[in-house]
């Protein structure tokens, strides 16, 4: 596909908190077919997003809308929260309630 052909590259960057963790959110655009696909971080409560690079969360889906894509990548990310606190023994979301 020419880059005449191409979407739109729109790639705004999500930031979001569940349960005290930090999570980042990039689109991708990718071939073929120029879907949409993301690229997943998270943060835990004890460790500063400035102070290195988070945990990348495995995040193979893709989809022709950008929306779309950006809602199952935090979906995602909360279930890899949430399966991180079951791993400690603890419920995620007894532990803040925004």
């Amino acid at each position: 596909m020419s880059a005449r052909n191409r979407p739109p590259d729109r790639r705004d960057v999500v930031m979001s908190e569940y349960s005290g963790w930090t999570i980042r959110i990039r689109p991708v655009l990718v071939e073929p077919g120029w879907q949409w696909g993301a690229l997943v971080d998270v943060w835990p409560p004890e460790q500063r997003r400035s102070l290195g690079p988070g945990a990348i969360v495995e995040f193979p889906d893709r989809a022709l809308q950008q929306g779309a894509i950006l809602g199952a990548a935090i979906e995602t990310a909360r279930r890899y929260i949430e399966k991180s606190y079951q791993h400690r023994g603890r419920n995620p979301r007894r532990v803040l309630k925004e």
